[in-house]
């Protein structure tokens, strides 16, 4: 805002000392600072309510825009505007004028032709192959058993113990 430097308020504040005095310096800097202060608060006030203004000026804007663009769509349907035929007559085909030459678009490539039996073949439920009889019961408890010779303790060099 001002243009001072350091050097300028070292000179305003030894004035400041000299003409004032020490005593009554603290009072005068205490008053300036309010007084600065005040002067913000009433410079943030106004900018404060500009900006409202500002935000009703566009929202007045804004509505009556918007109450006109309803007004236009509210007399378009009292008079009998129809999308669908709008839409309609808007891509109705053209005839060409004489001594133009139309180009007819390419036809899609056509489709396989596939029998009644290859269309039946492909929908027809897939069975998997079932046995007919089911696996023989298998006796869990003689799977797990201990074998005879891992039932038989064993010496430290791997021989077998008490077995002649």
């Amino acid at each position: 805002m001002f243009d001072i430097g350091w050097g300028e308020f070292v000179v305003i504040g030894v004035v400041a000392l000299i003409v004032i005095g020490p005593k009554e310096l603290p009072g005068m800097l205490r008053t300036v600072g309010q007084a600065v202060g005040k002067i913000r608060r009433l410079a943030g006030e106004f900018q404060g309510q500009f900006q409202e203004a500002m935000r009703e000026a566009e929202l007045h804007e804004a509505r009556k825009t918007v109450e006109g663009l309803g007004g236009e769509v509210q007399s378009s349907l009292n008079a009998g505007f129809n999308p669908i035929q709008t839409i309609r007559d808007e891509f109705k085909p053209t005839t060409p004028p004489a001594g133009e030459v139309v180009v007819p678009l390419p036809s899609p490539p056509p489709e396989p032709d596939l029998t009644a039996d290859q269309i039946q073949a492909a929908f027809a439920p897939q069975t998997a192959d079932v046995p007919a009889e089911p696996p023989a019961a298998v006796d869990v408890a003689a799977a797990h058993a201990p074998s005879p010779e891992a039932a038989a303790p064993k010496a430290a060099d791997g021989s077998e113990k008490g077995r002649a």
